[in-house]
């Protein structure tokens, strides 16, 4: 028997990771950043200044900010099933559509009205206007993520992970593989000091960097560990994708002392909603969705904790998998389980209708107060249920 773990950003939030709502207050909080050069963002420091027209740039992008949040606010409020908060998904969403519809990148009629909307605006100031500055909040959202979830990201002892550990060094299993949509960096942290060997998708170290190398992923391994949303220390070099192994990206260097140049724009991380079904096909994410499929049909057991089953990706392969062979089960540690599973999106529900209480199980608690082997014991993590 094999197990697989789905994690979402729920749990890093106990060892002080920012949620979904702490990240959306930073981002909108536009003064804290300031614009480089280079077109990177940076945290804005005292004496430090910004790119040529930056403060112009920084009342039009918080003017931006907060008439995208006010539209995005007015369509979740009538959600009768589903109103809720805006966040920065949604946030980096609609700048994305509005980008790619002025660039003429993708054809979207409908999205016309709410250009045109946006672009009559004073603080705007017309469409060419509109596209310069829906590009750059893409380039903010996702510069704000990478830069908030990388603080404090060193290597370190994690104990509200032991029972991932645990699972990961359990013997009576052929393996266990992670998949998680987090960008930092604190699972793997934990795994490395733990001395867990796992397969990620990159090659051996080469000094400061490993290289994206996903035939790695044709070797047989225990244990896969696949960030399907990319990470903070993903970085291109010239394009060429890295994982940065140092502390210093900017002035890396590889084993036969080249010294790389200074890496592309920003993080390799995968930020919105429904344009991540659409970006799934591009590398590497297209890469570590294939893998996930493979992984996933050869585990019986998921365990899901902090993930509040928003991607639908994610989703399809988890229905899918679950309906396809009868031993396979699905446990959710969750202390609002059934909340979880109300909120989310319609094929989470459709399982749990079909499922629940049966092949799919609530713990109530989170990853961080379980203990693996009483999971195991209570819910049967050594046994198949009969086809």
């Amino acid at each position: 028997m094999r197990i697989g773990f789905i994690l979402g950003a729920g749990v890093s939030i106990p060892a002080g990771m920012p949620d979904t709502s702490e990240l959306t207050t930073r981002a909108l909080h536009v003064d804290n950043y300031t614009l480089r050069t280079s077109g990177a963002f940076l945290k804005a420091l005292p004496g430090l200044p910004g790119a040529v027209g930056w403060e112009t740039k920084r009342e039009r992008l918080k003017s931006f900010l907060n008439l995208v949040r006010v539209q995005c606010h007015s369509y979740f409020a009538s959600e009768k099933t589903n109103a809720r908060d805006v966040n920065y998904e949604d946030l980096f969403f609609a700048a994305n559509q509005l980008d790619e519809h002025l660039s003429a990148e993708y054809e979207n009629p409908a999205m016309e009205p709410f250009a045109q909307l946006l672009a009559d605006q004073p603080e705007i100031a017309g469409r060419e206007q509109l596209k310069e500055i829906a590009s750059l909040t893409c380039d903010y959202i996702q510069d704000v993520v990478a830069i908030e979830l990388g603080i404090g990201c060193g290597p370190q002892p994690l104990g509200h992970l032991r029972c991932l550990i645990d699972a990961a060094r359990d013997p009576s299993f052929k393996g266990c593989d992670v998949f998680t949509l987090n960008h930092d960096l604190l699972i793997e942290s934990t795994l490395v000091h733990e001395g867990i060997k796992f397969v990620d998708g990159f090659g051996p170290p080469d000094k400061d960097v490993a290289w994206w190398q996903p035939t790695v992923f044709n070797y047989k391994s225990r244990r896969y560990f696949l960030k399907l949303h990319g990470s903070v220390n993903w970085l291109q070099y010239d394009g060429r994708l890295a994982k940065s192994l140092g502390s210093d990206s900017e002035h890396a260097h590889t084993a036969d002392g080249k010294m790389l140049p200074i890496p592309d724009r920003s993080a390799k991380v995968l930020l919105g909603t429904f344009n991540k079904i659409r970006d799934y096909f591009m590398r590497p994410y297209f890469d570590l969705m294939a893998t996930f499929r493979r992984q996933m049909e050869k585990i019986d057991s998921v365990i899901v904790s902090g993930y509040s089953f928003r991607d639908k990706g994610v989703n399809a392969v988890l229905s899918q998998w679950m309906r396809a062979v009868a031993r396979r089960k699905i446990l959710i540690l969750h202390a609002n389980g059934e909340q979880c599973v109300a909120e989310a999106r319609g094929a989470i529900r459709n399982l749990w209708h079909t499922f629940g209480g049966g092949r799919m199980r609530i713990h109530s608690e989170y990853l961080n107060d379980c203990a693996w082997r009483e999971l195991v014991k209570d819910y049967h993590l050594y046994e198949s249920v009969p086809e």
